[in-house]
C-alpha cells in the first residue's frame, strides 16, 4: 500500500512538472530579451524631448534608471512591444542619437512636445531596432524613430546642453539661444545654434572655439576610447584639427590613468 506522503510526492511531481512546461512555453512564445538589452548598450551622443527642465534633472541627481538590472534582465519580447507601441511600463528613457531624428520626432509628436525642454548629453543606450532584429521582434512603422534606450543613471557631468520650451522654436529655426545647462557645469558653452548639434564634428568644434577642454575630454573619452585611427577619421569627418585634439586627450586620460 502507498502512504499519503508518497502520493502527496507525486502531486508535487506533476505540478513541478506542469510548472516547468509552462515556462518552456512561455520562452518559447514569449522568450526573455534582458540580456540582448543590456549587452547591445554601446556609448552614444544623445537627444531627449523632455518635460523636465535642467533644474529639475539636477535636483534629481540627472537622469536616472528606471529599472533595476533584474527587472531588465526578466523582460520579454511582449514587454518591448508594448513599451514600443503604447509607452507602457516603460523600462529605460527614450532618446534620439541624432539632431535630425530629433527634429523628425517632434514633428511628429507636436500636440505633447511643444512645451518640452530639449536635452544634449552622452552615455550608454539600446538602439530599439537592432534590438528588435537581434531578437527577432518583428519590425513595424515605429522603427522610423531610431529610438535609443538609455538603461542607466546618467548624471548632468554628461550634459551638454539644454534648452527650455521658450526658446524650443528659435533653436530650431537655427538662431542663436543660450545654452541653460551652463548654471550646472561652467565649462560648457553659454550659447548654441542647432548647427552646433548636426554632427558629432560640429560638436566638438563647439567645445573646442569656446574652450570647453573638459568637456571635450570627457565626451572624447565616452565616444571614441578604443576607435581604430581610420573609424574616428570617418565619425569626425576627416578633420585633422579635430581628429589631433581628440589624440592628444586620449593620450592625456592614457597617461594619467597609468601613473
Amino acid at each position: 500500500m502507498y502512504s499519503g506522503k508518497f502520493f502527496s510526492q507525486v502531486k508535487q511531481r506533476l505540478k513541478d512538472k506542469t510548472c516547468e512546461l509552462g515556462n518552456t512555453l512561455q520562452n518559447l512564445g514569449n522568450p526573455k530579451v534582458g540580456h540582448p538589452l543590456v549587452k547591445l548598450q554601446q556609448p552614444k551622443l544623445l537627444f531627449r524631448v523632455d518635460g523636465r527642465s535642467h533644474d529639475l534633472l539636477h535636483r534629481q541627481g540627472g537622469l536616472l534608471a528606471r529599472s533595476t538590472q533584474d527587472e531588465l534582465l526578466s523582460l520579454r519580447f511582449s514587454d518591448v512591444e508594448n513599451y514600443q507601441k503604447y509607452n507602457d511600463k516603460p523600462f529605460g528613457w527614450g532618446a534620439c542619437s541624432s539632431l535630425k531624428h530629433l527634429e523628425q520626432f517632434l514633428e511628429d509628436n507636436k500636440t505633447h512636445t511643444a512645451q518640452s525642454w530639449i536635452h544634449v548629453f552622452y552615455g550608454p543606450a539600446t538602439c530599439l531596432g537592432l534590438l528588435k532584429i537581434q531578437t527577432g521582434i518583428e519590425i513595424d512603422g515605429l522603427d522610423k524613430e531610431h529610438e535609443q534606450l538609455v538603461l542607466e543613471d546618467l548624471t548632468l557631468d554628461q550634459w551638454l546642453a539644454s534648452t527650455c520650451p521658450t526658446f524650443q522654436t528659435k533653436f530650431l529655426d537655427g538662431r542663436m539661444v543660450p545654452n541653460l545647462m551652463v548654471e550646472f557645469n561652467k565649462d560648457l558653452p553659454t550659447s548654441m545654434r542647432k548647427s552646433d548639434f548636426a554632427t558629432e564634428r560640429n560638436i566638438l568644434n563647439w567645445l573646442l572655439v569656446n574652450g570647453s577642454e573638459e568637456t571635450f575630454a570627457a565626451f572624447s573619452k565616452h565616444l571614441y576610447t578604443g576607435l581604430s585611427a581610420e573609424r574616428l577619421a570617418h565619425r569626425v569627418d576627416g578633420d585633422e584639427k579635430i581628429i589631433d585634439a581628440v589624440g592628444h586627450f586620449l593620450n592625456m586620460t592614457k597617461e594619467s590613468c597609468s601613473l
